[in-house]
């Protein structure tokens, strides 16, 4: 009778136990998750994401991990300082890649990472962007400066770069067009704004007194059609203003918070996927997905499956699956 009892008893806490203690793999805030996604909140704050052989690499708080297509357990890439943020991550096309952190740079080699070192010159700073002019030339944007870095006998030379009459403060993000025009997006409040350069002469300057949502940028973007994103924000104010070439440069349109497609707040990514849609990453508000012809398709947020509300970067890969880092994780979404 006392072996019964005890049976039953174990049952009832088990059953107990597994319906309202244990919490699914797959699931989110007690909810299910959208069918074809799959997260990994393990890793933390994530800040940027770049494709290398068949891959994915996640950088964020703790480091690089990378990601298979479809493998589900991350590799962890040793060699990132200690304490470092990884802010950006870029491969070029002879396999090598740089990260950029908080602590300055460094380069990809057989699975870690190593300093980079260009003797006096190398790079301390926090480097938030950096950019391929070619295959062995580079900027990179950071609180401090652009360095402009040159690659020979896989060697590399480091300099400063001075643009003349222009003062420096904190470079954001950095993007060269299919023009040959650079922009360098900056985080200054009040005087910020995106700058335009080429030819060692400014072209232009952006901000909010004429056309940006606001000063402070966070994110730059060419589409398939030679338009230019330009994401922006600080806390509850930003938006997207877009530029086009045509006969020059000039500004187009903003997306803002009181202009439909509603997009959020501070915009802190931005990205357009193989389809031609637009994916816009917000600080507050998660994630805002346009058609090719800007009009609204879906809002995806912490309510509708995400970890968290910040999306701070975007990716899709070979297979058409669409990869987000966030501040608590990264997110896969397939067949979208």
């Amino acid at each position: 009778m006392k072996k019964s009892f005890l049976l039953y008893l174990s049952i009832f806490f088990f059953i107990l136990f597994s319906t309202f203690g244990c919490k699914d793999k797959n699931s989110i805030n007690n909810k299910k998750l959208p069918k074809g996604w799959r997260i990994w909140r393990e890793l933390g704050p994530l800040y940027t994401l770049e494709k290398y052989n068949k891959s994915i690499l996640v950088g964020g708080t703790k480091g690089v991990w990378q990601l298979d297509y479809n493998s589900s357990k991350p590799k962890y890439l040793s060699g990132i300082p200690k304490g470092a943020v990884v802010r950006t991550i870029i491969c070029l096309e002879d396999g090598s890649c740089l990260a950029g952190h908080t602590k300055g740079i460094s380069v990809l080699k057989k699975s870690h990472w190593y300093n980079l070192v260009c003797g006096k010159d190398t790079p301390t700073q926090m480097i938030e962007d950096i950019i391929a002019l070619s295959n062995n030339h580079l900027i990179a944007g950071g609180v401090k400066s652009l360095v402009d870095i040159k690659i020979k006998n896989q060697k590399y030379q480091c300099k400063e770069i001075v643009i003349p009459k222009q003062p420096w403060w904190h470079i954001t993000s950095l993007l060269k067009d299919s023009y040959g025009v650079i922009w360098i997006g900056t985080n200054q409040r009040d005087k910020g704004g995106v700058i335009l350069f080429k030819d060692n002469h400014i072209l232009k300057r952006w901000d909010s007194s004429n056309g940006l949502p606001h000063s402070q940028i966070t994110s730059i973007m060419e589409d398939t059609d030679a338009r230019v994103w330009v994401g922006t924000g600080f806390l509850m104010h930003g938006g997207v203003g877009v530029f086009s070439h045509k006969n020059k440069i000039a500004w187009e349109r903003n997306f803002t918070l009181k202009s439909p497609p509603l997009v959020g707040s501070k915009v802190r990514s931005l990205y357009q996927d193989s389809k031609g849609r637009y994916w816009i990453g917000s600080e507050k508000r998660g994630l805002t997905i346009l058609d090719r012809y800007t009009h609204l398709l879906k809002i995806i947020d912490k309510d509708r499956g995400l970890p968290a509300n910040e999306v701070t970067a975007i990716i899709e890969d070979e297979n058409g699956s669409i990869w987000l880092a966030t501040l608590k994780g990264l997110v896969k979404i397939i067949n979208f």
